[in-house]
């Protein structure tokens, strides 16, 4: 007999806030790359047998690529996972939490035209569903 998980609310929406953040923190970020050190340095170097450099430039470019691909991915993902909210989910989510400014709550269900209660429910829900779409749902 299959039986079903119970989902624990309240560590979903957690972990689902916690990658909204992410979003929040590549948006502050993505514009920032690692740029190679040019100060002329001059040491000793032993002996390597193994005839492979690294300069500055090199491991600021992989830094870069590296950044550009991890912020692609994610938000490749987080892209799939909000077109699985209703509209008015996405609303929530995109005033709440996907501006480099977040707004209030009351400015924001008082913007959708919704009640207090009608937004706390909404963006629950919203939470779960982003959650589970980005599989980092919690379970009992």
């Amino acid at each position: 007999m299959l039986e079903m998980k119970q989902l624990h609310e309240k560590g979903t929406r957690k972990n689902a806030e916690r990658v909204l953040r992410q979003y929040r923190t590549y948006q502050l970020t993505a514009a920032c790359e690692v740029m190679p050190k040019v100060t002329a340095t001059y040491t000793l170097e032993m002996p390597n047998f193994s005839n492979a450099k690294s300069s500055s430039t090199e491991r600021a470019a992989i830094v870069n690529v590296d950044r550009l691909q991890e912020l692609q991915q994610f938000m490749k993902l987080l892209n799939a996972a909000l077109t699985k909210l209703s509209q008015m989910e996405r609303q929530l989510i995109a005033l709440k939490y996907l501006q480099a400014e977040p707004m209030f709550n009351y400015v924001i269900y008082s913007e959708l035209g919704i009640s207090e209660s009608h937004f706390y429910r909404v963006q629950g829900s919203a939470l779960c569903k982003l959650a589970i779409a980005l599989g980092v749902e919690v379970y009992e």
